[in-house]
């Protein structure tokens, strides 16, 4: 009995041992998978958190995103689009259309409690859910606080999960900070109406500039210039020699060269000036001319006792009783400002080269009666080569080791006189001519004793070749000269009394008339990129796949709808044929929306009706037959542009020399180029000076290649890469007209010609200067963080 009990004891607690270890078991797999659960819950509501940030950073992205936020942000959700306009919860209308939605002031951070959470609606396969709580708008324009509960499940069921995980999110929901951009500048490169980045060959027609007196140069060569038949008249600046045989100056213009300059028999007008490095005469008539300068100082530039470079400079040499040698030539150098900057060639030869521009005028700039040249900081400008750090702060001197030029010589052909002459070797072998005041730093050569000269500096001789012994047949003149007189073919000593009508004092060895330098035509246009217009463009032509497509942009309707889009001209919708046909028409009216003006290799455009605005080809284009006025910029990438033969008005007007009423009130206008229907668009410059007219709609033509223009009347700056052709018949520009800005083009007009004017008057729109446009602006990248979170 005994041993059954024992064995009953023994099963009894062998039973409650089994019982506890199974207990035990099972307690522990609840607590494992509850924890599993619980890490399982917390994943989820992670990914519900990334995934509600993906969300909202898609609803930045959009108008309809916007408005959602935006009206939560007033305490409601939005109700069939909805929109509150101010902070009263108002209905307003379509988001960004409304002024008072624009308007910065509207904007007041904020925020308005919800009546009840808003509750994403999400697929519960995603095992979390997702309620925002409260949007507040910040102090950034369109940015948001956004708090959402995101609750994570683990597996169950969605009625009865077995475990959750909630999470409290507070998101930045907004943009990236958005670029104003560079602003625009308004600095003609360079100032001159018409610069040609090349030769110039006028042998008939009429090119010039007319109707223009302003302090700008007329015109700006940076290769040689001739001019040897027809109507041309012409004024400016030349990098190359000069060669004027036919045609004529401008009245009261001026022919300047770095180069040598001849002229042929031509009519001068009154007050010419002449410049280069030597002029000579062969003929003419007219004038007088108001000065004629030639010439300057070859000169070695030393800083701190040591050679650093070479440079031609205007000046007086520093009197130096050692020297006796005549005309003085060389010697130390006080260098004078002669209106235009002094190139200097540091390291010249070297491979350390660089070239500067001094401006000898400019502020700050001190130069000492011993020629020391100091505080030239502000006054330098880089050009090329390799820097050389320690020029601003130099102290330079100039050493003259020869003359550059500075021969004018005046042949028996040339009957003209002149006010001023200043250069280094005078020829004057004109009879019965008059010169005002005469400066020569080198030796005088009279052919005849007619010639005058009211008063005169010379460094040189002074040799009457129809001079006599006896004093007579001497030119008269009055002043000092440094050398002695002569006479005579062989060049004879003058020993005599004062010869009649010669009141000069001989042998003053420290006169030192100097010289004018020489000009610098500034002919740097900057290289045309037309890639970088593309967004400013209205209508783009490009070939996509192997076919024709428009793009249009920044285009909207009277009505203020958009019509942007991407149009396939091969394969249009229905409605994107309907809109084409409402703005343009080529072909007179054959062709309805203008879709068939690729021809295999360029572009062609024989409008009927065409829109205003910027328009964009890649390609060659040629444009004719256009019985109405265009309002157009047309951009050119890749060739050239020809606008061409035909009938029609032939007339193209840039947007801002348009009237505003057909430009911005037309019934498909160019947005950005206009503030509103009756006002173009405003900008303000890096120097805060307000424009009115963005800067590419002050161009007519902007092309990376060549221009060819049959007769046309154009409005507008045409800047081209390559060269220009009038193609026989003249053609106008009211503007500004640039070629070669990307490539060295040589222009040959032998018939019809270019004629520039410069429109004046306040309407807005400078063609001089010729714009930069600023900078595009960055607009912010839409974006959505996570501020903070917490578990609750």
């Amino acid at each position: 009995m005994a041993t059954l009990l024992i064995l009953l004891l023994v099963g009894l607690a062998v039973v409650v041992t089994a019982l506890a270890v199974a207990y035990s078991l099972r307690s522990n797999q609840q607590r494992q998978l509850a924890t599993h659960s619980v890490t399982t819950a917390q994943a989820s509501a992670w990914r519900g958190v990334e995934f509600v940030r993906d969300v909202l950073e898609g609803m930045v992205q959009t108008d309809d995103g916007k408005k959602v936020l935006y009206s939560l942000s007033y305490g409601a959700p939005p109700s069939g689009g909805c929109i509150p306009a101010s902070g009263e919860g108002a209905c307003g209308g379509v988001f960004d259309e409304l002024p008072s939605w624009d308007a910065s002031a509207d904007w007041e951070p904020g925020t308005s409690p919800l009546s009840s959470d808003q509750v994403l609606d999400l697929d519960s396969q995603l095992g979390f859910g997702a309620a925002i709580t409260n949007v507040r708008r910040t102090a950034t324009w369109h940015a948001y606080e956004v708090t959402v509960r995101v609750t994570g499940q683990a597996a169950g069921s969605v009625i009865e999960p077995l475990a959750t995980s909630v999470l409290e999110v507070v998101y930045e929901v907004g943009s990236t900070s958005t670029s104003s951009g560079t602003p625009g500048t308004c600095a003609s490169q360079p100032a001159a109406p018409m610069v040609f980045n090349g030769n110039v060959n006028l042998t008939g027609g009429g090119t010039g500039v007319v109707d223009y007196a302003g302090d700008y140069e007329h015109i700006l060569v940076a290769g040689n210039l001739s001019v040897t038949g027809g109507q041309s008249k012409v004024s400016g600046c030349v990098k190359g020699t000069v060669n004027i045989t036919g045609g004529g100056i401008t009245n009261g213009g001026h022919i300047y060269s770095e180069s040598d300059i001849t002229f042929g028999s031509i009519a001068f007008p009154a007050n010419t000036r002449l410049w280069g490095k030597a002029v000579t005469l062969n003929g003419g008539s007219g004038g007088p001319f108001a000065s004629i300068k030639a010439g300057g100082f070859q000169a070695d530039i030393y800083s701190g006792g040591n050679k650093i470079g070479e440079a031609i400079v205007a000046g007086t040499l520093v009197p130096d009783a050692s020297i006796t040698a005549l005309p003085r030539t060389t010697g130390q150098l006080v260098p004078a400002d002669n209106g235009y900057p002094v190139q200097l060639q540091i390291n010249k030869g070297a491979a350390n080269a660089a070239t500067y521009l001094l401006d000898l005028g400019a502020s700050g700039v001190t130069i000492a009666s011993s020629g020391a040249v100091s505080g030239l900081g502000a006054a330098l400008e880089f050009l090329d080569g390799e820097a050389y750090p320690s020029l601003a702060s130099a102290t330079l001197t100039f050493r003259a080791t020869g003359i550059h030029g500075g021969g004018f010589t005046q042949n028996s052909g040339a009957t003209v006189n002149a006010k001023e002459v200043w250069a280094h070797a005078v020829s004057l072998l004109n009879d019965s001519r008059t010169y005002d005041n005469v400066r020569a730093n080198g030796h005088l050569n009279f052919q005849y004793q007619g010639v005058t000269i009211g008063q005169l500096e010379g460094g040189g001789d002074y040799w009457a070749r129809s001079g006599q012994a006896n004093g007579s047949g001497f030119p008269k003149a009055t002043g000092r000269l440094a050398g002695r007189l002569y006479y005579g073919v062989s060049k004879t000593v003058y020993s005599g009394p004062s010869p009649s009508g010669v009141n000069v004092t001989t042998q003053q060895v420290t006169t030192s008339p100097g010289l004018p330098g020489l000009p610098y035509c500034d002919v740097r246009p900057k290289p045309i990129d037309a890639e970088a217009f593309k967004p400013d463009a209205n209508y783009i032509y490009e070939m996509i796949g192997g076919q024709p497509q428009l793009t249009i942009q920044n285009v909207k309707s009277k009505a203020g709808v958009s019509i942007d889009g991407v149009y396939p001209l091969t394969s249009l919708s229905t409605a994107q044929a309907a809109v084409l046909a409402a703005l343009m028409s080529c072909d007179w009216g054959g062709d309805k929306g203008c879709t068939k003006v690729w021809k295999g290799s360029y572009w062609e455009l024989t409008p009927v009706k065409f829109p205003p605005g910027v328009v964009w080809f890649n390609g060659p284009v040629v444009v004719r037959q256009n019985p109405a006025v265009l309002y157009n910029t047309i951009v050119n990438k890749g060739g050239n542009v020809e606008l061409g033969e035909g009938g029609g008005s032939k007339s193209l007007v840039a947007p801002n020399m348009g009237p505003v009423a057909t430009v911005c009130g037309a019934d498909y206008y160019p947005a950005n180029l206009c503030d509103s229907p009756t006002a173009f668009a405003t900008w303000e410059d890096g120097d805060g000076n307000t424009h009115t007219g963005m800067p590419i709609g002050n161009s007519a033509v902007l092309t990376e290649g060549g221009m060819q223009a049959h007769g046309w009347s154009i409005k507008g700056n045409v800047l081209l890469g390559g060269s220009i052709s009038s193609g026989g018949s003249k053609v106008t520009v009211q503007g500004s007209v640039t070629v070669g800005s990307n490539q060295f083009s040589d222009t040959n007009i032998n018939a019809g010609g270019i004629e520039v004017s410069v429109p004046t008057g306040s309407g807005g729109f400078a063609p001089l200067p010729v714009c930069e446009p600023p900078a595009p602006v960055v607009v912010g990248v839409p974006t959505a963080t996570v501020r903070w979170s917490r578990y609750l």
